[in-house]
């Protein structure tokens, strides 16, 4: 089977992106949110569903030699470092999550039909950016048009606003982030009550409005030790296996 040269995963573990090249196709990709049943004695069934979804990440490389793989081996034989996993195809969804897309308000705002929360002042949330890679954050807001609706500020520049756009009543807006290092950014919302359905994506502006999360991207990952199943080997080089690894997002 042919590997994807361009994988749309990348491995944060010190400093700087690694690009997971040569990840097989046929990433499995599973979510366990944590749930329980109990039935009271007039046999009525009720269920306690968790907040969160956890997801786990099941790698595999074909035939790889150890240069496909050593980032992965050292961040498995490091449990203790902080080691985060970007995956391109949820950054183009919605990076934020969750509990990140609407605010804490009882206060709501139709969005294509579903009353969503709006952010209550100073409500924020910080992710990481890549170097050189456009960003655009999305909103739908009711404040008037050129009104402050919160800001955006990473470590090595002053805080930038985010503004209304014209019109009045719910109405979609957006800009555009781009940072010259890979660092950490803070979004933040106000005054409260009139922004909900955040989105921030890698890439251009598209027409998709409000797409609900999947999951933050990047996340905090605990990564396995690798499982190998040799293929080939030579007197004269290093072996080929094929390689597995499972990530487990955590925090």
């Amino acid at each position: 089977m042919t590997h994807s040269r361009r994988a749309p995963y990348h491995l944060l573990i010190g400093s700087g992106w690694r690009h997971l090249e040569s990840v097989a196709p046929g990433v499995s990709i599973t979510a366990t949110r944590p749930t329980s049943l109990f039935a009271t004695l007039g046999n009525t069934v009720y269920a306690r569903v968790g907040p969160v979804a956890k997801r786990v990440w099941g790698f595999a490389f074909e035939w790889e030699d150890p240069e496909a793989t050593r980032w992965l081996d050292y961040a498995a034989s490091h449990p203790e470092r902080d080691v985060w996993l970007l995956d391109e195809n949820l950054a183009q969804v919605n990076m934020l999550p969750v509990s990140a897309t609407e605010g804490q308000s009882l206060v709501t705002i139709d969005v294509d039909g579903i009353p969503m929360r709006t952010f209550v002042a100073y409500e924020n949330y910080r992710t990481r950016l890549r170097a050189g890679v456009e960003y655009h954050l999305s909103y739908t807001t009711t404040a008037a048009e050129g009104a402050e609706i919160g800001w955006h500020q990473t470590a090595a520049d002053d805080a930038v606003s985010h503004l209304a756009p014209p019109g009045s009543g719910a109405r979609r807006g957006s800009l555009s982030i781009k940072v010259d290092a890979d660092t950490e950014v803070l979004i933040a919302w106000a005054p409260g009550d009139k922004t909900t359905a955040a989105r921030l994506t890698e890439g251009s502006v598209d027409d998709l409005g409000f797409m609900p999360s999947r999951g933050a991207t990047p996340c905090r990952v605990l990564v396995g030790d690798g499982a190998a199943t040799y293929k080939m080997a030579w007197r004269d080089r290093l072996s080929l296996a094929d390689s597995s690894y499972v990530l487990t997002e955590v925090g």
